[in-house]
């Protein structure tokens, strides 16, 4: 039936082509893409989205440090982020 969709139902049907051609198909170095789903489920995934999404220029300057510091990147703990994050505000504060 021709006309009879409203725009979101059309926008719903455009997200989950997009979402399959991605998925379905290989990244740069010819790997399937779909393992990703191993990994994180929907509710997960969707706030992933979301979150790089609202947040790309932070992001990118994490996975530059991963990047850089892979080693150090899998070696680090949660308080060694918030030991960091406080030696960064003392240093701020001091130059200032």
């Amino acid at each position: 039936m021709k006309g009879t969709w409203s725009v979101s139902e059309k926008r719903v049907k455009k997200n989950v082509e997009n979402l399959v051609r991605f998925f379905s198909s290989e990244d740069k170095l010819g790997r399937p893409r779909d393992y990703i789903f191993k990994y994180f489920g929907p509710s997960k995934l969707h706030e992933l989205i979301r979150f790089y999404a609202n947040h790309q220029e932070a992001l990118e300057q994490v996975f530059y440090y991963v990047r850089k510091f892979r080693q150090a990147s899998n070696e680090i703990t949660e308080e060694d982020i918030i030991e960091a994050e406080k030696l960064m505000d003392i240093k701020s504060v001091m130059e200032s």
